[in-house]
């Protein structure tokens, strides 16, 4: 189990190398000029050259990135070309945020996600199955983006009962994680499902069953709890995705957290901010599938890593 969570944190950290390569040359590939942006079309040659310069983009490309990966291993991110900021600085408010946000929604869907799932998965057959598989469909189908604008249309503007956009409140909270959370949840309740199902065919069930318990100790002690092997590694993938695909959420809500700084950074070419953001949602994703093995192997000692 050592050895093989050493392999996976040591093949994380290489994945994190590829990705800084790929994140400091993917926004210089984009066009346009972030100098240009700063000092208008109308500034001097001498002006850009003086900006260039003091940025430190005059340097080969090689030269920027070990610069630059200097700076990471020394705890430094580098500075804002547009605020003149340390990007930590810039970034750490916005990463909180974010981060409250995916916890709301995370535990929204997985709520959600749980129980519609057994509920489906222990009336196979019945309406409520179909149901379940109804709005399991519908949920993957309907992108978040409308089901924000449709809540954002209901309880913002005819209601007027919630705030639409900003974070000034727990209120501001809800429209957003809710919507982010409905959409994940029909993951859940899909993987909740099928893992029920199939540990309510396993003898184990049926050993359980023939002593006389309950049935409701059946599904949820027995059943239930084994099923969760496979609902955690989706609910891990979620959380990742959730602080990285919250670009497209806090955008809709205008929600001051790194998914909308992001897109901002990329429209001004701030290289700096951008590589970085890159870097830390990657980093969340990566060691989350590390810490999914972790938790592997506490839900189930049988498992074996080699």
């Amino acid at each position: 189990m050592l050895r093989y969570l050493i392999k996976r944190i040591l093949s994380a950290f290489g994945t994190m190398l590829l990705v800084s390569v790929v994140a400091f040359l993917f926004i210089r590939l984009i066009p346009g000029d972030p100098v240009r942006l700063m000092v208008g079309e109308d500034a001097s040659y001498e002006t850009v050259m003086n900006v260039t310069r003091k940025l430190g983009l005059d340097k080969p490309l090689i030269t920027q990135y070990g610069i630059w990966m200097k700076g990471i291993l020394q705890g430094d991110l580098g500075t804002s070309f547009r605020t003149g900021r340390p990007v930590l600085e810039e970034i750490a408010p916005r990463y909180g945020k974010t981060v409250r946000l995916a916890l709301i929604s995370i535990s929204w869907s997985v709520i959600l996600g749980m129980l519609m799932g057994v509920w489906s998965g222990t009336n196979v057959g019945k309406w409520q199955d179909y149901f379940g598989v109804t709005l399991t469909v519908a949920g993957q189908a309907v992108p978040a983006f409308w089901i924000g604008l449709l809540l954002i249309y209901v309880f913002g503007v005819r209601l007027k009962v919630l705030p639409v956009s900003g974070a000034k409140n727990w209120k501001a909270l809800i429209l957003p994680a809710f919507t982010m959370g409905t959409s994940m949840a029909a993951t859940v309740t899909r993987f909740t499902r099928s893992s029920l199902l199939e540990s309510l065919k396993e003898d184990y069930i049926r050993t359980a069953r023939a002593k006389g318990l309950k049935e409701r100790v059946v599904i949820w002690k027995h059943g239930f709890r084994n099923s969760l092997i496979s609902v955690v590694t989706v609910i891990g993938m979620n959380f990742g995705a959730m602080l990285g695909g919250s670009v497209l959420i806090e955008e809709v809500f205008v929600y001051p957290g790194i998914g909308s700084f992001l897109v901002s950074s990329i429209g001004l070419r701030d290289y700096v901010v951008v590589q970085a953001l890159i870097l830390l949602l990657s980093a969340h994703y990566v060691f989350i599938n590390v810490f999914v093995d972790i938790v592997y192997a506490i839900l189930n000692p049988e498992i074996r890593f080699e």
